[in-house]
């Protein structure tokens, strides 16, 4: 077998079964479902049946809590089915920050992950999250996002914190008492604008769930595999 055909049967084993799986996945614009608990107690901040990911789940919100966070409510995973997954949501004191606290399993596989969001006045996004596989790939140059490996919740947020001073232009603060709404609205012109890219199209009459386009699907799977195993040896160095 050549050299070239070699490379080429490597670039398939490794490249193929991802960017079919970026085809082929429904997802939808808003993964949340309705809110279940708007207020925090020591019950409903349990994830699931499984103390590991109980524990990080308690241990963030905790942190998050004692840092002035302000719960918002709590929402599973609007997907269901094998999609057993709790988010909690918080913002910080200063109006600046969303918190998203995620824990639960998929098919059985443990999946926990923190999100802390920001934006500006041009519709632009910045996020840091814990945890790669939490990650949602950009491919509009909308968002931005920083992988930060920790295991607290202080640490997650003072290193977005500067970052966001650093690389954000212009910050706006989330609306009192409409956060969730400014953020489903963020994501909605994230998609909307990907559709009109080619990357994506809608499924429903509603626009709430899609998939990639053979484009987008080629173009999140190189994104996805230079990306992730760059900060997967840099440990997370490499926010874009």
């Amino acid at each position: 077998m050549s050299t070239i055909l070699l490379i080429a049967l490597l670039l398939f084993i490794i490249f193929g079964p991802m960017m079919f799986a970026a085809l082929y996945e429904k997802r939808m614009v808003w993964p949340y479902g309705p809110v279940i608990k708007e207020q925090i107690n020591a019950r409903n901040m349990k994830a699931c049946e499984d103390d590991k990911i109980n524990n990080y789940v308690v241990s963030f919100i905790s942190d998050a809590l004692e840092k002035g966070f302000e719960y918002l409510g709590c929402f599973n995973d609007a997907k269901g089915g094998k999609y057993k997954i709790v988010y909690h949501t918080l913002i910080s004191p200063d109006k600046y920050t969303l918190a998203i606290i995620g824990g639960g399993k998929i098919i059985g596989m443990r999946v926990w992950g923190t999100w802390l969001f920001s934006k500006s006045d041009n519709e632009h996004g910045y996020y840091t999250v814990d945890n790669q596989s939490g990650i949602e790939k950009d491919l509009t140059k909308l968002w931005r996002d920083q992988l930060v490996f920790t295991d607290d919740f202080t640490t997650l947020y003072e290193k977005h914190r500067d970052w966001i001073q650093k690389s954000a232009p212009s910050l706006m603060t989330y609306q009192d008492s409409n956060e969730l709404e400014e953020h489903r609205r963020m994501r909605r012109y994230r998609f909307d604008y990907m559709e009109k890219q080619g990357l994506i199209r809608y499924l429903d009459i509603d626009k709430e769930y899609w998939k990639y386009t053979l484009l987008g699907a080629i173009k999140f799977s190189l994104l996805s595999l230079v990306i992730g195993t760059y900060r997967h040896r840099r440990q997370g160095k490499y926010p874009r």
